[in-house]
């Protein structure tokens, strides 16, 4: 269902940027959510169609948006909502919190794919039944961007950006161990775990999977770093099997410590954290429709951000 809504723009707004203005008179609105509406069209100013977030706006203008009442709060006390950061036609970019499944894997589980056909109505399953509209996916705490596809031939087009790595993904990383250079890369096949088969391990040249990441450090702290991410290829537990595997393990990451057994965790003093402090920061894709690149950032959840203002406080390096 189509809604509409209106507001002028106050004299106190001139000159704002049109995702702005959103702010002071929709207050209820977040910034990356208008960004969202109005590159998808859903705005006019002025009887005009913008679909620039940064357009400036003037006193008295009327904006119009036309939005769907639909995303992203699911049932009543099922657990954290989906914020949308990009929509259109084609695809959906949200912002995945930590705790939600990317897709469910048995009857009942809350999840993305599930929120979103809720949502938006049934979206293409392709080839993996259950993981409708899913084109690639976040662990279930790792928070971030994650772009959805709304048709058959999205699906198909994104799945091929993926394979063929025209697709840039961008994390950001809170770990243990202070890194011996500014950046590097990580060549190191993965397979399964010997053991433990719900696990990935770093092999032997010659054997699994090939697997590339490239880190660059952010910030350095008294025994942890803020790094940035760059995994150039897309296997399961990637980036915290690399990390683990050079003595970076990720802070509250219970499965893969590296070899010196970390307890990953902060003094008790320092905030909470109950999942491992991984974040898809920025996602870039070719648009299926148009190829054009689409580029979109979520904002650094609140857990980390407390952390690292935590870590800038008590630990910088002096």
């Amino acid at each position: 269902m189509e809604t509409e809504q209106r507001f002028s723009i106050p004299k106190s707004a001139a000159g704002e940027r049109l995702d702005l203005a959103f702010l002071s008179s929709m207050a209820e609105i977040s910034r990356s959510r208008a960004q969202a509406w109005i590159r998808a069209g859903r705005v006019e100013v002025d009887s005009v169609v913008v679909k620039r977030p940064g357009f400036r706006v003037e006193e008295g203008q009327e904006v119009l948006l036309r939005a769907e009442e639909r995303i992203a709060k699911g049932r009543e006390g099922a657990g954290p909502a989906l914020e949308l950061l990009y929509e259109d036609e084609a695809v959906v970019v949200v912002f995945k919190p930590p705790g939600l499944l990317t897709h469910g894997n048995r009857p009942g589980d809350r999840s993305v794919s599930g929120m979103l056909e809720e949502s938006y109505g049934e979206l293409p399953e392709g080839s993996e039944e259950g993981r409708a509209g899913i084109v690639h996916r976040l662990d279930r705490d790792t928070s971030g961007a994650l772009v959805v596809a709304r048709t058959s031939s999205a699906l198909t087009a994104l799945q091929a950006a993926f394979k063929e790595r025209r697709v840039q993904k961008t994390y950001e990383a809170v770990v243990f161990g202070e890194p011996r250079f500014d950046s590097d890369w990580i060549e190191a096949p993965l397979g399964r775990h010997p053991k433990f088969p719900d696990r990935q391990s770093v092999l032997s040249e010659g054997e699994g999977r090939e697997a590339l990441t490239y880190w660059e450090v952010m910030e350095r702290f008294d025994g942890l770093a803020h790094l940035s991410l760059s995994p150039k290829t897309g296997r399961t537990h990637q980036l915290r099997a690399h990390l683990a595997s050079i003595e970076l393990p990720i802070l509250r990451d219970s499965v893969y410590r590296g070899r010196g057994g970390h307890t990953l965790r902060l003094p008790e003093e320092a905030p909470e954290i109950h999942r491992h402090a991984l974040h898809a920061s920025v996602l870039c894709f070719p648009h299926p429709t148009t190829g054009e690149e689409v580029s979109v950032k979520a904002p650094l959840p609140e857990d980390m951000g407390r952390v690292l203002e935590w870590l800038r406080s008590e630990r910088s390096h002096s």
